[in-house]
């Protein structure tokens, strides 16, 4: 369970699991004298949009107490950084998870599959100019150039750094710096001139936002721009791009239209 999906932290036997264990032990209670599963040593993670549940039992209360003390201060601490902290913080993680033989480093390849593995449509080209400009330690790993985790969250950031696409989304996203379901409803009505209803709000978050505060419906400027250069929001119409006029003809059968221009 990552600490970002955390809803709650509850003491004691608060939970569906907890309740039905708490009709077991009565009934054991009233059939033996040793000792049985104490309530003030239980408590329970909430977890995810679904709200699902890790229940636990510590040695004893106190150590109970701590936990549940702790994890509510992490979970208090997380929600009081700034989104770009946020968001910084969970490009660390993603980091983390694509460095498989933990050696601090990516390679250019492994950084560009970990962006495909983001949704990150972008020119190799682009990426791999990106890529030198953040390299400013130029570390190197079996002859390769390779980012650390800090250089790796500026390459990201460059990657996306859209001033034109930026200026729309702080323009929506009025209060925290993450685009509510309901700000980009009004920013797909009013600039994109689409119809949509807040149930293709949703289904736009879920497709796009690859961190976490999908979970409470929301898109950061990364998911949001990452929506707009899809294909989905493409001006050019895909269907246009299948050829179905006969193209095996010579060339003086077809009519041609030209300006002085072309």
């Amino acid at each position: 369970v990552e600490i970002e999906d955390i809803v709650d932290v509850r003491k004691g036997w608060k939970t569906d699991t907890f309740n039905k264990m708490a009709h077991k032990v009565e009934k054991q209670r009233q059939k033996t004298s040793e000792k049985i599963v104490d309530e003030s040593a239980c408590f329970s993670v909430i977890y995810g949009r679904t709200k699902q549940t890790v229940d636990l039992v510590a040695p004893n209360a106190v150590l109970a107490d701590q936990w549940v003390r702790g994890l509510n201060h992490i979970i208090t601490v997380l929600k009081g950084l700034h989104q770009e902290q946020r968001f910084e913080r969970w490009l660390k993680q993603q980091f983390d998870d694509a460095d498989v033989d933990k050696s601090g480093c990516l390679n250019f390849e492994e950084c560009l599959k970990l962006l495909n593995q983001l949704n990150l449509k972008i020119p190799k080209s682009l990426v791999r100019r990106m890529f030198e400009n953040a390299n400013t330690n130029k570390n190197q790993k079996e002859g390769e150039e390779v980012l650390d985790s800090q250089e790796f969250v500026v390459f990201c950031m460059n990657l996306m750094s859209r001033p034109e696409v930026k200026q729309i989304f702080t323009w929506y996203a009025k209060h925290s710096g993450e685009m509510e379901a309901s700000e980009l409803h009004e920013f797909l009505l009013k600039e994109q001139k689409q119809q949509m209803t807040k149930e293709d709000c949703f289904s736009l978050i879920e497709a796009f936002e690859q961190s976490n505060i999908k979970e409470a419906w929301k898109i950061s400027p990364m998911g949001f721009t990452n929506m707009l250069m899809s294909q989905e929001f493409e001006i050019f119409n895909s269907d246009h791009a299948v050829i179905y006029q006969d193209m095996s003809q010579p060339l003086a059968h077809y009519y041609i239209a030209s300006s002085h221009n072309t």
